[in-house]
Formats: structure tokens, sequence, C-alpha cells
């Protein structure tokens, strides 16, 4: 696990990831709005950890970006505890 978390301590990065040791709750269904136009991608909800405990980020939409593929973030295990990993762009 020291590994992983150095992983995450390299020059450039402006501080090391949140660990949490309560596991997030099972993702809640949602119903999307309608799409606002043309080139936008629903961003799922979330559980997002504030003040102490998990809570729910509803879902919305997002302005594509032409040659870029959108990846969704997710909460990834570290051993004991859980980390969030944001969303990103990446080439198509």
């Amino acid at each position: 696990m020291a590994a992983v978390l150095a992983s995450f301590l390299l020059p450039g990065c402006a501080s090391p990831p949140l660990l949490v040791h309560v596991a997030p709750p099972a993702v809640r269904g949602e119903v999307r709005p309608p799409r606002p136009g043309p080139g936008y991608l629903w961003e799922p909800g979330r559980w997002e950890w504030r003040e102490g405990r998990h809570v729910w980020a509803a879902g919305h939409w997002i302005q594509g970006k032409p040659g870029r593929m959108w990846v969704p973030g997710h909460w990834r295990r570290l051993g004991d505890a859980w980390t969030w990993e944001p969303g990103r762009w990446e080439p198509a």
C-alpha cells in the first residue's frame, strides 16, 4: 500500500489523497433530467466525503469536449481505506 500512496505524492501534486475508512454506500439510482443540448454527457451521482460522513451528490450533465472521452470518477479501495479518484478527460 505504501507504493500506491507514494504514487499520489509525486512532484506537482497539490496534496495527498483523502483516505476514508468507511466504505461508500451503494450508488443510488437517478432519473436523468432532459439533456440540455447536443454534445452533453451524463456524469452520474456519487458519494462525497464531507464532515465525517458520506453525502450524496446528484448526477448532472457536462459539456463534452471534441476528441476527448470522459472517464467518470470512482471510489477505489486502498487496503482498509477508500479514496476518491475524480473524473477526468482523456484522449478519445
